[in-house]
């Protein structure tokens, strides 16, 4: 009788063991699914400001040049 008692605690032990494992696993790949998410946020400001810098830097470029023009013309 025993011996049915502790297989039957065994199986359970097994059971719930193998039902954690599963939830913590998917646990972390939620946790990799959310920083791969972040990552991509960040990526994306980061080729905004980026863009945002080459515009400038393409106003400012033909600012200079349209008053180094204007200069020779003078």
């Amino acid at each position: 009788m025993y011996l049915l008692e502790f297989v039957k605690s065994l199986a359970a032990e097994f059971e719930a063991r193998r039902e954690r494992e599963s939830r913590e696993h998917l646990d972390g790949e939620e946790r990799i699914q959310a920083r791969v998410v972040a990552l991509q946020e960040q990526q994306a400001k980061i080729h905004q400001q980026v863009e945002d810098m080459m515009a400038a830097a393409m106003q400012t470029l033909v600012t200079v040049l349209g008053n180094a023009s204007n200069a020779n013309i003078n």
